[in-house]
This record gives C-alpha cells, structure tokens and sequence, in this order.
C-alpha cells in the first residue's frame, strides 16, 4: 500500500506542472508593440468599425489596430515558428506570420503593413524577440494591423486577439441600456434598439444578446432571443465580405467613430428589426446583454405593458462579470459557429446560462477548461498502475 501511495503522489507531482501551464499560459504571453501584459492603445477594435481612412464606411475587422511611429520594433508575443516573412501573394502589404501551439491548438499572429521582416522563414523565435519593424497602410497611417487566427489559415480564422493576450479587466468594463422599444409595421412586431459600449483601454466586447420575456417581471417564458457574437460569425462566415453589410440576420449594427485618441468609449448599437413576438395580457420584460470574450456579461432590463406602452427598470448598467438565470430557453442565434452554414445563422436552440459568472482578468474560461487534459493524465496513470499491481 505504501508503494501504491508513492507511485500516486509522483503521479500528482507529474501532473501539477500540467495544471500550472494551462492556467498561466496565456498570462505568460506579451503584447506586440509594448512588450508587456500591458495592452497596447488602438485605434480600431476587433469586429464592426466605421473605417475613417474611406470615409467612415462600415467595415468587419478582423483584428487590431495599434498605431506606432514608422519602424518601431515589433515583437514575438510568444515562442513560435515563423511562416511568412515578409511580401506575400495574400497580402498586399508586408507581413510576418508566426505559428504557435497554444493549449493544443495551433494559431497564427500576423503582424501587417510592416515595413521590413527581421526573421526568416521557419526560423525558431522566442517571446520579445524583434520580428519586424512597423509600417504604414495605403491611406498613410502608421501602425500595426495584428491579428489573431485559430486552427486555420483564413481570415474566418481569425479571433479577437484579447481572448490570447494578457490584460487585466475591471468591474466597470461594459455597459449596455435599451435604447427604444417601438411598435413595428406588423401585428407582433417591435423594432427594439440595444446600445453596448466599452472603454478604449479595455476593448474586450464580443457582442450582444436581446431576451424578452412574458410578465413585466420576467416570470414567463422566454418569448424571443436572438445574439450577435463577433467571434462566433467571424468564424461562421466563409465568404468575408459578407460581414462588411452593417445588416446581419435583421440586426443593422451602427458602431460610432472611434480613433486612436477619442473618444473614451468604443459604443455601439444595434436595432434588431423585426422582433416578431406575441405580447401576453401580463406585458413583457425586455433584456440586453453585453458580453465579452469571456463570457462576463452585463444586463438592462426595460418593462413592455400589455397596453403597448414602456416603463423603464434600470434601462442600464455598469456591472461587470454578473448576470440573471435565464433558464432553459429556445433561442436564435446570429453567427453560431456551430451550425456549419455559411454567413450568419438563424436557427432554434436549447440554451442554458449561469447564474453568475466572474471577471477573472480573462483569463477564466480558457484555464478551466484545459484543467481537463492534466486531470485525465492523473487518473489514467493512477488506474494503469493499480490494475498492473493488482495480484
């Protein structure tokens, strides 16, 4: 039996660098132009943007832009493999693209508009090492394009680039209110406006959710819910210009002008039209959510009378990491990654959230879930060992 101890506690002592690793990996990893944890300042978030350098038009973007003065050295986030350096056929300006193996999976960082490479093909490099000097995109403007692409090549690959980089997220992060809730041009149909915003320091958002439920207190069933998730119809849409049309799926997204020196806020709205949806005698309760990359949320919840007229309930908040039971529900879904389809989806599922969820720092839900592999590692040794053992 004492041996049968030993050999289990070496087992732990085996696995525990597994459990340390998958907690702290991404924490480990650094910025690309500052070099630290530190976010670098943006001029342009991840998803819906208005693109000031062609008059303001609307604009999918598939990463982040960091401006920096020409030739400020760019560094490796983490250790990895160069692919590209250098011009490319698939870019029309100069690109390093670097492979990592993050949690099992592989992504690619691509630094754009630089304006040389410092590394070569298939050479090995480390965290903060130099791997490029910045440059300028056609219209002018100095900075560096960054992008994120997991377990693929293309840009539906591409991810918000705070799911993998550290930073540290604050309490007051997010913020969302209904902004209108009217009658539509059909019987059942309202046209309801969500504004979501976030602050230029922390551009971690990754979409909104409209819930309405029966009873003006939210006791009744969920009577409609639909989502949008830019990371989810990023990786949804094969066809990338698709995205570029503000109207996804009956929802037309208005983000404002943003810049890399104001405003403060990085806000949005998003008219979802039609909501198509009978009002039960006891009214109805109205629901935004903003959430972020992982999964922390906010609510504002706006009462629907019976009679057609609106009362407000805390039409907003500021409150980070909570959110209300929703229950089991059917729900719509714009841009699922799931369903397989091309372009944003609109389909019917069953969907549960929690009861609350907590602001880690992001980095939560990505240590969680890679604790999986290290424990089954353990469990497996332990029961190879004893049956091996067994007389």
């Amino acid at each position: 039996m004492s041996t049968l101890f030993n050999s289990f506690f070496a087992l732990l002592l085996l696995g525990a660098p597994l459990f340390v690793f998958a907690e702290v990996s991404r924490e480990n990893r650094i910025w690309p132009i500052g070099g630290t944890a530190q976010p670098d300042p943006h001029s342009s978030a991840f998803g819906p943007r208005l693109k000031i350098s062609e008059d303001s038009r609307y604009d999918w973007h598939r990463g982040v832009d960091l401006p920096t003065p020409l030739n400020t050295p760019l560094l490796a986030v983490d250790d990895g493999v160069v692919r590209i350096a250098g011009s490319h056929p698939s870019y029309s300006d100069g690109v390093v693209q670097i492979v990592h193996e993050w949690d099992g999976v592989t992504y690619y960082t691509n630094y754009l508009h630089v304006s040389s490479s410092l590394v070569a093909v298939d050479q090995e490099v480390s965290r903060g090492d130099q791997v490029a000097l910045s440059g300028e995109s056609e219209s002018g403007f100095a900075h560096l394009h960054f992008e994120v692409r997991r377990d693929g090549l293309f840009q539906r690959n591409c991810v918000n680039p705070w799911m993998e980089l550290p930073y540290t997220d604050s309490s007051t992060s997010l913020q969302v209110s209904v902004g209108s809730v009217q009658a539509g041009g059909n019987d059942n149909e309202y046209i309801i406006v969500v504004i979501a915003s976030q602050p230029r320091t922390i551009l971690d958002m990754n979409g909104v959710r409209l819930q309405i439920r029966a009873n003006e207190d939210g006791s009744g069933q969920i009577l409609f819910e639909k989502e949008v998730n830019f990371n989810a119809m990023t990786l949804a849409t094969e066809n990338w210009e698709d995205l570029d049309d503000p109207v996804q799926d009956d929802v037309t997204i208005e983000p404002a002008s943003f810049s890399s020196t104001e405003p403060e806020r990085a806000v949005y709205t998003f008219t979802f039209d039609p909501v198509t949806f009978s009002l039960p005698e006891g009214g109805a309760l109205v629901r935004a959510y903003a959430f972020d990359v992982f999964e922390n949320e906010v609510m504002a919840q706006q009462e629907l009378a019976a009679a057609g007229s609106t009362s407000s309930t805390g039409g907003s908040s500021t409150t980070t990491g909570s959110s209300t039971t929703t229950g089991s529900s059917s729900s719509t879904t714009t841009g699922s990654s799931s369903s397989g389809t091309t372009g944003s989806t609109t389909g019917t599922s069953t969907s549960s959230t929690s009861a609350s969820t907590s602001s880690t720092g992001g980095g939560g839900a990505s240590g969680a879930s890679s604790l999986v592999l290290p424990t089954f590692v353990c469990l497996l040794g332990f029961v190879t060992f004893v049956l091996v053992h067994l007389p």
